[in-house]
């Protein structure tokens, strides 16, 4: 183990104290003091976190932060700047023919209505002459020049797995500087060790490996494409293969600290901060236009336990989790939430049994590691998964109805109307696609109402359905009803955009959803992360929307009767913009608080009868 330094960050900053220059704490480079009577001053505050970390390495992890010592929530545990940055390829789309296009120097994203802007020397599309002639552009462009490789138009508005070409080349030369070049050079270049994520990986095994393959196919196509297309021949191959593993293990998108702005940068700090599903820890730039990150505990970590950070952004889907990292980093995901069949007691994709030999069992059955399902009530297990015929019982459990079901979409004798088919879980088409199916005609429709969730919800739940109020095809339908996709795919539950309510009514539903949301979402992610920020910022602006409208219909003859509606929806608005208060530590949802503080404030104190601003004191200590 090692409490060296690990991060890589700038020397000189404003003191803690006093705002004046100050030089960095050698120890953890987080807090900058102007001398020792301010970094004394600050000790008690400081010491939470200065020398908080120890590096640790085993063959499942590699290398990897752990607490030195019991870390309290809200804790600033790294403060770093990257040691290259490079447009991210991650959500550029697979396929080389597609258009998509962004300036490789600060990663904006490119329309390509009449083909972008390209580098006069070497071709890669960028936003203007500024950003051709920019540091992070400038070592790579020469390359090409010496190698006489000019990007075509048509390739620079498809740029496709050519990111990733790029972004190998330019961090390989990154390896070569003479401040930054080292650190580069000594980060860990290939996934962690295969046998070990096999061991223990039951069905996920197929998926680790595959996900290993397919990122050393992605690493030598890049450089296959810098050696046959490009000409960068002088380069080993070994280096620049390295170049792009170190982006894709070690980097961090977000970088620039601009929400438009898809940049990525290598972190040899924040990178040992691995991902588990069940995070202690969250990351955000330190300032909007600027590449520092800061990496802050999202709860209490207790002293031995791996500091990590959630890489996968909606918790609400376990569909797809373990696989998703399995098949992208040959990585199998072993944190709490992952090795708990009750998913810490959410028990997200969990059914009521009620199976075909004990119709009366109504035990939550458990699923085993995503494949399987298991009934401690009746003993009775079988397949998530067609293939065992009619084991097969289906994720939600088809067969389980029994007739028990008097939805629209049913038949009397149990069996699912589907397309206009009459399916049947022995046959192998099981409750859940049927519900999955519907989920997605109602997304595919764009503008679903509230009535159409609510029946999908009233279906899947008893008496109707096998579901509970925490499955979680009931609470990504409950998050349709708060905040709807709008373009038929479903997003992540982070940007969301509040389904205004037009009456009190729908007001009130939508505000028992959010509870509901917002309950899973502090099991699933707690503390100080953006999801939960996201999630209270919606439910922020819902309750100041229904007291507005609350008050748009006051009748003073009738405040007896609603002063304990008014002082309850007073009550929950004040403990949500506390909540947000709280856990709002990036600059950007800082600013997005004072914001909807000013406003609030404003609208209230205008639009308020005197009674109900006298029912609402509360508020004043907030605002």
């Amino acid at each position: 183990m090692s409490r060296m330094k690990i991060t890589y960050g700038a020397e000189k900053g404003p003191c803690r104290v006093c705002g004046a220059e100050g030089r960095a704490c050698a120890r953890c480079l987080v807090d900058f003091y102007c001398g020792k009577l301010h970094q004394t001053q600050d000790w008690p505050r400081h010491k939470r976190g200065c020398g908080a970390l120890e590096v640790r390495e085993d063959a499942r992890f590699g290398r990897y932060a752990v607490a030195a010592k019991d870390i309290p929530a809200g804790t600033v545990l790294m403060r770093e700047l990257p040691l290259v940055t490079f447009p991210t390829s991650w959500h550029c789309p697979g396929s080389d023919n597609q258009p998509f296009s962004m300036c490789v120097s600060c990663g904006v994203e490119l329309l390509p209505l009449c083909g972008p802007e390209q580098c006069a020397r070497c071709g890669w599309p960028v936003c203007g002459k500024p950003c051709s002639l920019s540091g992070e552009h400038r070592a790579e462009c020469e390359a090409f020049q010496r190698a006489g490789f000019k990007l075509r138009s048509a390739d620079a508005s498809a740029l496709g797995s050519r990111l990733d070409a790029l972004t190998a080349l330019r961090v390989c030369l990154a390896a070569k500087a003479a401040v930054v070049g080292p650190i580069i050079r000594n980060l860990p270049g290939c996934l962690p060790d295969l046998k070990a994520n096999l061991e223990g990986a039951g069905p996920f095994a197929a998926s680790v490996r595959e996900g290993q393959d397919k990122f050393r196919a992605r690493v030598d196509r890049a450089v296959t494409w810098l050696y046959d297309v490009a000409k960068v021949r002088w380069l080993p191959r070994e280096e620049l293969a390295h170049g792009l593993s170190c982006a894709l293990l070690h980097g961090l998108e977000g970088t620039s600290g601009e929400e438009s702005h898809l940049v990525g940068g290598v972190f040899a700090g924040l990178s040992l901060a691995g991902h588990a599903c069940y995070s202690n820890a969250w990351r955000y730039a330190s300032r909007r236009g600027s590449t520092e990150m800061l990496l802050v505990a999202s709860r209490d970590i207790p002293r031995g336990e791996r500091v990590t950070t959630n890489f996968m952004r909606d918790p609400l889907n376990p569909k797809y989790r373990r696989e998703f990292f399995a098949l992208t980093w040959g990585f199998l995901c072993r944190c709490t939430l992952c090795e708990d069949p009750s998913q810490l007691g959410l028990n997200l994709d969990s059914w009521h049994c009620r199976c075909w030999e004990h119709t009366t069992c109504s035990e939550l059955v458990a699923v085993l590691d995503g494949v399987r399902w298991r009934c401690a009530g009746c003993g009775c297990e079988g397949a998530i998964s067609p293939s065992d015929g009619e084991a097969f019982l289906g994720g939600i459990l088809d067969a389980a109805l029994g007739g028990v079901v008097k939805g629209n979409h049913f038949l009397a004798d149990g069996r699912v109307m589907l397309g206009g088919t009459a399916l049947d879980g022995a046959q192998g088409a099981g409750y859940s696609f049927m519900l999955e199916e519907l989920f997605q005609q109602l997304l595919s429709e764009r503008e679903s109402t509230i009535a159409q969730w609510e029946e999908l919800i009233q279906d899947a739940l008893p008496p109707n359905g096998p579901l509970h109020p925490t499955h979680h095809l009931v609470l990504r339908a409950k998050r349709q009803i708060l905040c709807p996709d709008t373009d038929g795919v479903e997003r992540d539950i982070v940007n969301l955009k509040l389904r205004i309510p037009k009456t009190m009514k729908d007001a009130q539903t939508l505000a028992k959803h959010g509870r509901d949301l917002l309950a899973a979402v502090e099991v699933l992610r707690p503390g100080i992360n953006h999801c939960r920020a996201d999630l209270l910022r919606q439910l922020v602006v819902l309750s100041f929307t229904r007291m507005t409208l609350f008050a748009s219909q006051f009748k003073q003859n009738l405040w007896r009767r609603q002063q304990d509606e008014w002082k309850a929806m007073v009550e929950e608005f004040a403990k949500q913009m506390k909540d947000l208060k709280t856990i709002s530590v990036s600059p950007y949802e800082r600013e997005i608080y004072q914001s909807l503080a000013g406003q609030n404030s404003s609208l209230l104190r205008s639009k308020l009868h005197p009674v109900l601003r006298k029912g609402a004191l509360v508020l004043e200590t907030i605002f």
